[in-house]
C-alpha cells in the first residue's frame, strides 16, 4: 500500500513528538509475493520523487554493501517513509528481517499483535547510512513497531525511530520545574535532564544526584503488550525512573513535577500509538474491492482459520516461525462458493470440520432480559445488547478468545480453538470476570436513557471444558459453529446459575486449579446434576 498523503497523515504528532522517522513495512510470505512486489514497486514510484532505488528486496553483507542474494522468507522490505530520505536507496526496499533487532521485535508482533518498542539501538549499525542520517545528536534511540491487520492476520509493520533526547522536550512548560529521568531499557540505562521544555542528555547509567535517590518514582513504559498470554521472549521492558532536581527539591514540589512529568509522557506515547491507527485506517480505506466479502468471511471464520485456507495452493506460505503449508483455497471467492453449497461433499473434498480435544466453552445471557425487552422499544433493545456485546468483543480480542455467536441475548464464546491454548480455562475465567464487571459499568451508565428498571438486570455465566467438534456447516448463511456436550454443558450450567454469578464445571475448576489459582474457585453443588 501508498498513501499519497503520507506526509499531510504523520506531520503533526510526527513535529510534534519529533518521531525522526516512519515507515511502513509490508509483510510478505513467499517467493511468489517477492515477484509480486518487484511488479508493485514499479508502478508505485511517484511517492520517490524521482529517486532510484533497488528494484528487489535487499540487505547489507558482511562489509556494510546492499546485495539482494541470500534474502530469506518471509520477506519485510522497508517502503514508503516520511520524510522523504535524501538517498531513497540506501534504505527503501531493505529486507528489516535481517536485521537482529527488527526480527525479535517482528517474533513478538507475530506471536502477541502487539505493538512493541526497543531497546536503545545505535542507527547507523542498524540501518546502515541512512541510520546515520537520522541518528540523535546525543543520547539513543528506540524503535518503536506496531502491527498493521487485516482480518486475514498480519499484513505489514508500522516503524517509528524515537529519540529518547527529543521524546521528553516540551513535557515541562515551566521553566522552573525540572527533573532527572533515568531510562531503563533491556537492562540499558540513560540519564537526562529536564529543565522545563529542554532536555539534555546526561550520559549512559544512572548519574541522578545522590541526594534525590529517596523521592524516585518510577514506571513502566510502553507496556503495549502486558495484558497478552504470548511469550515474552522477544519482548524488551522498559522503565522510567523520575527524580525532582537536587537545587528544588520538596515534598509539594516534587509531587506536582512527578504528575506534569508522568502526564506528558502517557499523551505523547498514546499520540505515538495513534500514529499506528491513523495509518491503518487511510491504508484500510485506500484498498480496492473485496471488502464485502471480507466481511462475511470474518463472519464464517475465525481470524486464524481464514488466514490458513486462503493461501494460494500454488505459493505455500508461512508466517515467521511457522511451517509451510499446502491449502486448498485459494481466493476468498473460492472459499464463499465453498461455504455456501449446500450439496454433499465430492469424494476427497476437504471438510471445514475438526476434533479440538482441549477447549473451553462460555455462554452467559442477561437475566431479565425478556422482561424488560418486552416494555421497551427495539432500538433500546439494540441499544443495550449492542453496547453490552460490544465490549464483550473488545475484552474478547485483548484475552485472545474467539466470539462464536450470539443468539438473543446470550454470547457464546471458546478459548482453545481454533488455535490451541493450554491456558484455555483460565483465560475463559478472566474474560469471564472482566465481562461480568463491564456488564455492571455498562448497566449503570445506560440506566438513564433507558429506565431505572434496567439496573435490574444482570448476567449469568456458565464456563464448561472438554472436547468440541467445531467447523462450518455449509449451507445458507454458514457460520463456524461448535458441537458436543461439551457445549451442551455450558449452557445448560449458565440456564440453572444464579445471577451476578460465573458457574464453571468441575472439569474447568480442575483445570484453573492446576494452574495455581486456588482462590478463584468456591466449591458449590450444582442445582442441574
Amino acid at each position: 500500500m501508498t498513501l499519497p498523503n503520507l506526509d499531510a497523515v504523520s506531520a503533526p504528532a510526527r513535529t510534534k513528538y519529533n518521531v525522526l522517522s516512519l515507515a511502513y513495512i509490508p509483510f510478505l510470505g513467499t517467493e511468489v509475493m517477492r515477484e509480486q512486489w518487484k511488479t508493485y514497486v514499479a508502478a508505485n514510484q511517484a511517492w520517490l520523487q524521482g529517486q532510484t532505488i533497488l528494484p528487489d528486496i535487499w540487505k547489507f553483507d558482511a562489509n556494510g554493501q546492499p546485495v539482494i542474494e541470500g534474502v530469506q522468507e518471509p520477506y519485510t522490505p522497508s517502503w514508503q517513509m516520511t520524510p522523504l530520505p535524501a538517498k531513497a536507496e540506501s534504505i527503501v526496499n531493505m529486507d528489516y528481517t535481517s536485521q537482529t533487532t527488527y526480527l525479535q521485535m517482528m517474533h513478538w508482533i507475530d506471536a502477541s499483535q502487539k505493538a512493541v518498542l526497543s531497546e536503545p539501538v545505535d542507527l547507523p549499525t542498524l540501518l546502515g547510512p541512512y541510520g546515520a542520517s537520522v541518528a540523535p545528536a546525543e543520547g539513543s534511540a528506540s524503535v518503536f513497531l506496531g502491527p498493521v491487520l487485516d482480518q486475514s492476520g498480519l499484513v505489514g509493520f508500522l516503524s517509528a525511530i524515537v529519540p529518547w533526547s527529543e521524546f521528553f522536550a516540551n513535557i515541562l512548560a515551566d521553566e522552573t520545574q525540572h527533573a532527572t529521568v533515568v531510562v531503563e531499557s533491556c537492562g540499558v540505562n540513560e540519564t537526562y535532564q529536564i529543565t522545563g521544555p529542554k532536555v539534555s542528555f546526561v550520559g549512559s547509567g544512572s548519574l541522578q544526584a545522590s541526594s534525590v535517590n529517596g523521592h524516585v518514582k518510577s514506571t513502566p513504559f510502553a507496556d503495549f503488550a502486558a495484558s497478552t498470554t504470548a511469550s515474552r521472549e522477544h519482548y524488551c521492558d522498559h522503565t522510567l525512573h523520575w527524580f525532582p532536581s537536587a537545587t528544588t527539591m520538596s515534598a509539594v514540589q516534587g509531587a506536582n513535577n512527578d504528575a506534569a512529568v508522568l502526564t506528558g509522557v502517557t499523551v505523547a506515547l498514546l499520540a505515538l500509538a495513534a500514529i499506528v491507527f491513523v495509518m491503518y485506517d487511510r491504508c484500510v480505506r485506500s484498498r480496492k474491492g473485496g471488502s464485502r466479502v471480507d466481511t462475511v468471511v470474518a463472519q464464517i471464520l475465525p481470524p486464524q482459520v481464514s488466514q490458513t485456507l486462503l493461501r494460494s495452493s500454488a505459493a505455500p506460505t508461512k508466517s515467521i516461525d511457522a511451517p509451510m503449508v499446502q491449502q486448498p483455497l485459494e481466493t476468498k471467492e473460492a472459499l464463499m462458493q465453498y461455504v455456501n453449497s449446500s450439496s454433499k461433499a465430492a469424494s476427497g473434498e476437504k471438510l471445514l470440520a475438526e476434533l479440538f480435544p482441549e477447549a473451553t466453552v462460555f455462554f452467559a445471557d442477561i437475566q431479565g432480559f425478556t422482561a424488560w425487552s418486552s416494555i421497551r422499544a427495539p432500538d433500546q433493545v439494540f441499544t443495550l445488547l449492542e453496547t453490552i456485546f460490544g465490549a464483550f468483543d473488545a475484552i474478547a480480542v485483548e484475552k485472545g478468545v474467539f466470539k462464536v455467536e450470539t443468539v438473543g441475548d446470550c454470547y457464546v464464546a471458546v478459548c482453545g480453538l481454533p488455535e490451541p491454548n493450554k491456558e484455555h480455562a483460565v483465560i475463559i475465567a478472566e474474560f469471564a470476570r472482566e465481562c461480568m464487571r463491564k456488564v455492571d459499568d455498562v448497566i449503570r451508565e445506560l440506566e438513564m436513557s433507558l429506565g431505572p428498571d434496567t439496573a435490574e438486570l444482570a448476567i449469568r455465566v456458565g464456563i464448561h471444558s472438554g472436547p468440541i467438534t467445531a467447523g462450518v456447516l455449509r449451507g445458507d448463511r454458514a457460520r463456524f459453529q461448535l458441537f458436543g456436550d461439551t457445549v451442551n454443558t455450558a449452557a445448560r450450567i449458565e440456564t440453572t446459575g444464579k445471577r451476578n454469578r460465573i458457574h464453571v464445571s468441575e472439569q474447568t475448576a480442575s483445570h484453573i486449579l492446576a494452574s495455581g489459582r486456588k482462590n478463584w474457585v468456591v466449591e458449590v453443588r450444582s442445582e442441574w446434576r
